[in-house]
């Protein structure tokens, strides 16, 4: 179709094991490493001669040269500064991919080298800004081809989120003043599903680490379900002009090129309740930060009250308790000074909440074998019918009731479900 993805072919990788490939006996993911069964391309064996490898290059680029599904050709993905070798087989390859004449550009490691048609840049961090190295040689144009990895867990930044990423994309191109030198694509993720390269844990966890409150990187689970409704939405707003959000606040600087991740703080007691417009059914989604073990954060939407502390997330319509959650029995649970998601969801009376989903919610496990099964729509945590038909009424507010939180980002969206939820009905 007219947004069917592209393909940006990767040849060689200098990334994570040198050893160890072996197709005959498949390398079996294990829980909580990153990129566990991620081999370098070539292996270290492999590499005794450069030119081996001309018709692997050659070949390929010669039967998709002018193929629309393919995007670029990176020849090198994050070469060593250090190897010989790594360099000789870049700048070769470079010349082999030319010579065939692609329509699509030519691409390789480093930001802005000799081996490139484009600046081929990486970001785990903010701010973006003008002075980002992809306008290195604006001449050449530049692609962020690794960014939006999320603020990971304990961690003490944000390592330039999708929606950093969408807010400094879009001031470059409602920029007016003249001093930006084009917009650059961005690739926000490793994996688009999350899955067995289980980048939804940072490269620095280890063996054996829970599943995390939200994933670092990847944007579906299994089912189809966003990791991210509200990422979605920004996402496809960006892309197409489509804008879904009944509310939306990000707390970004909106316009403001260098894109610096922001978030709201709320000390013990204090609101935040914006004025927005009157909306009945609809999908309430936020991500917030307990500073304090034993805190308590409210939602409010309508006449629905969603409290959640540590050991227990409640719901409640007015007096009358609708339905609870043992938090401290989810893997990883609420996770002090951490992003946590919360989706409230409102439609026909039926209300639904989840919190932090996790890929064995819908797999059965987190690895080979247990998640080989048949996969499931995301379960919400608590499900109830609400007395008054659930309705919201446009109100909406969030509290810190003890304790403080920060709040990084607070949307209102129609009542839409993804994937096998979808298309089965089970959570209709």
């Amino acid at each position: 179709g007219a947004r069917a993805g592209k393909a940006g072919f990767v040849f060689f990788d200098d990334c994570w094991d040198h050893s160890g490939a072996n197709l005959s006996s498949p390398c079996v993911p294990q829980k909580g490493l990153h990129n566990g069964c991620w081999k370098a391309s070539p292996q270290d064996w492999e590499r005794t001669n450069v030119s081996r490898f001309q018709s692997y290059v050659s070949d390929i680029i010669s039967e998709f040269r002018s193929d629309s599904r393919v995007a670029w050709w990176e020849v090198f993905n994050e070469p060593s500064r250090t190897s010989n070798f790594s360099a000789s087989l870049r700048h070769k390859a470079f010349q082999w991919a030319v010579d065939q004449r692609p329509t699509q550009p030519v691409m390789a490691c480093w930001d802005d080298n000799r081996d490139t048609q484009a600046v081929d840049h990486h970001q785990y961090f903010t701010p973006w800004g003008l002075e980002n190295t992809v306008f290195v040689n604006p001449e050449k144009g530049g692609i962020v081809t690794e960014a939006g990895a999320r603020w990971y867990q304990k961690y003490p930044a944000d390592s330039g989120n999708p929606l950093t990423v969408l807010n400094w994309v879009s001031a470059l191109r409602d920029n007016s003043t003249g001093n930006v030198p084009f917009v650059p694509g961005v690739m926000i993720n490793w994996e688009v599903m999350t899955g067995h390269s289980q980048t939804r844990w940072h490269w620095g966890d280890a063996l054996g680490s829970a599943e995390p409150p939200i994933p670092w990187h990847s944007h579906l689970f299994p089912d189809g379900t966003p990791v991210s409704f509200t990422e979605a939405a920004a996402c496809r707003r960006y892309t197409t002009g489509q804008d879904d959000f009944i509310f939306v606040n990000t707390f970004l600087s909106v316009g403001d090129t260098a894109s610096d991740e922001k978030y709201l703080t709320l000390n013990e007691g204090q609101a935040y309740a914006p004025s927005i417009r009157f909306f009945l059914d609809a999908l309430v989604e936020l991500t917030i930060w307990p500073v304090q073990v034993d805190g308590i954060f409210e939602l409010r939407v309508g006449c629905l009250s969603l409290q959640l502390n540590s050991t227990m997330l409640q719901l409640s319509e007015g007096a009358e308790l609708l339905g609870e959650f043992d938090v401290s029995k989810l893997e990883g649970g609420l996770v002090l000074e951490s992003w946590n998601m919360l989706r409230l969801r409102v439609k026909d009376g039926k209300v639904q909440v989840w919190f932090n989903p996790q890929f064995p919610d819908v797999t059965g496990a987190s690895v080979p074998p247990g998640d080989l099964g048949p996969i499931k729509a995301m379960p919400p945590r608590i499900e109830a019918v609400s007395a008054s038909h659930g309705r919201t009424e446009g109100n909406l507010s969030v509290v810190a009731l003890l304790g403080d939180f920060r709040v990084d980002y607070l949307s209102v969206l129609p009542p839409t479900l993804y994937g096998i939820a979808a298309v089965d009905g089970s959570l209709i």
